[in-house]
């Protein structure tokens, strides 16, 4: 069981991919598909990789939670919130003729938009063209829920909300019916005898899917085509967004996406590299991206988005001026920015040879939508971990602080090299972020070479270098996503 004790992507990537190109009922899972053409097995891709595999590395079982009957209640009731409050805003799109959608994460990040801080420039285009518009939202049915709910005061339609129409439909024989499985007629020879009991239970769960996400698709379809909507802006979630933006497909209303982080290989939503998934792949009809950059980088890693669908769309704001950095009094700092999918041993590690610097502080930056308590635990850190350890939500107050931002793949590394910060990179057991070091934005580091000597090397990087870097990265300088928004819609 040795192999469940850490993150391993590379081997969680080996085993979606084998799962991916089982053969159940004589066709692979990857080739399943709905409406005739449109595959679906992809639809599950972003989940099972970052959900159920890796609870399955952790710890060696597939997830077996089930939610008590108090938690079961309240989210009935909130379950019929969320069908209320969609029931207006639908309502309100097809009254008012609403020519805009803006399909987002639940959250509340933002005090400019009250909604995904990553959406601003969409919203920001929105509110500059004075156009009416609805949002729908990707939900978990929790305290969270009504907290964004309130603080917003705007309907919008909850995609969550339409799963409680979809036992009514059942009971009428209005759903497909759910692929059953013959598991001796399966060849599961490839899994090892731990692998091979989470495989069939991950396999018949997410076959067991196919009929909701079908019922989604055929109800968001029958509301989009009764609405005037003229486009949908949403955020590259393939975590979610699928059925919205089939159901548009079918609807024929077009659907652009807006880039919201870096892209890896391991991004696996985003990817169809050998064209493992056959059939018609879902997706927008445009991709906004923030540079050229990205735009060859993605094409790099396999998507299955064509050159043609890919626009550069311009950085999330204008290009920045390095911040004028505070007084460091000879010291160099470290900002090491919390990682959810790190390997939190290591990069404690790194952060112990940094500390051993005598002249060396670490701040850690920690995220704003998690309490700094909890990211600090995961961490293996605390508040008084160190007298050269310090931490902070605000992320001006980090860049003004550091003079090295490092890690092993977060967004945030790339946000600062728009503002010409050196990176580093921890070479740890996850190779999540070698496309910093790949294409060359970061210096990479082993952990027995973390010394003074080589951190005032990379603090001195020269300018000339950090500014190629941020041309590389943001080319062309002068665009702004919100820019392109109007141009898209």
């Amino acid at each position: 069981m040795s192999q469940f004790t850490t993150k391993d992507f590379p081997y969680r990537l080996d085993l979606l991919r084998k799962i991916n190109s089982l053969k159940i009922n004589g066709s692979p899972l990857a080739s399943r598909r709905v409406f005739s053409d449109y595959n679906v097995w992809i639809f599950f891709q972003n989940k099972m990789f970052y959900q159920d595999i890796k609870h399955f590395c952790e710890r060696g079982i597939a997830s077996t939670l089930k939610p008590g009957l108090r938690v079961r209640v309240q989210a009935a009731g909130l379950m019929c919130l969320a069908l209320l409050v969609s029931t207006a805003a639908m309502l309100k799109l097809l009254i008012l003729k609403v020519p805009v959608l803006i399909y987002a994460i639940d959250r509340v990040s933002s005090q400019f938009s009250k909604s995904d801080a990553r959406l601003d420039p969409v919203y920001e285009a929105v509110f500059k063209k004075d156009l009416k518009f609805v949002e729908g939202f990707h939900t978990v049915l929790d305290k969270r829920f009504l907290e964004n709910l309130f603080k917003r005061s705007r309907v919008a339609l909850y995609i969550k909300a339409i799963d409680a129409l979809f036992p009514a439909a059942r009971m009428l024989g209005k759903t497909l019916a759910v692929e059953e499985v013959v598991w001796h007629r399966s060849d599961l020879s490839i899994f090892s005898s731990e692998e091979e009991i989470f495989v069939q239970k991950i396999v018949s769960k997410y076959l067991s899917q196919i009929p909701l996400v079908e019922f989604r698709v055929r109800a968001l379809a029958y509301i989009l085509k009764r609405s005037k909507l003229s486009t949908i802006l949403a955020i590259d979630n393939t975590r979610d967004y699928w059925e919205l933006v089939l159901g548009a497909q079918l609807a024929a209303v077009p659907v652009c996406a807006f880039q919201h982080g870096h892209y890896t290989k391991y991004h696996v939503g985003w990817l169809n590299k050998g064209g493992e998934f056959t059939g018609t792949i879902v997706r927008p009809s445009r991709l906004y991206v923030w540079s050229n950059f990205w735009k060859s980088e993605l094409i790099r890693l396999g998507t299955y988005w064509s050159p043609e669908e890919i626009f550069v769309g311009g950085a999330k704001e204008k290009m920045a001026a390095p911040l004028p950095k505070n007084s460091s009094e000879g010291f160099i700092t470290v900002v090491v920015p919390y990682e959810v999918d790190s390997n939190k041993v290591e990069v404690k590690q790194y952060i112990d040879a940094l500390l051993n610097c005598p002249k060396v502080r670490v701040v850690f930056k920690a995220r704003g939508d998690m309490s700094i308590d909890s990211q600090l635990e995961a961490s293996l850190l605390s508040r008084q971990y160190h007298e050269r350890f310090s931490f902070t939500e605000d992320t001006k107050k980090a860049i003004k602080q550091g003079d090295i931002f490092a890690g092993t793949y977060s967004t945030l590394l790339y946000d600062m090299i728009m503002f010409e910060k050196p990176i580093l990179y921890f070479k740890t057991s996850s190779d999540f972020g070698e496309g910093l070091v790949i294409n060359g934005l970061a210096e990479g580091i082993e952990l027995s070479e973390v010394t003074q000597q080589r951190l005032e090397s990379i603090a001195q990087t020269d300018a000339a270098t950090l500014i190629k870097r941020k041309e590389r990265l943001y080319s062309p300088l002068e665009m702004i996503m919100a820019g392109s928004v109007m141009d898209a819609i």
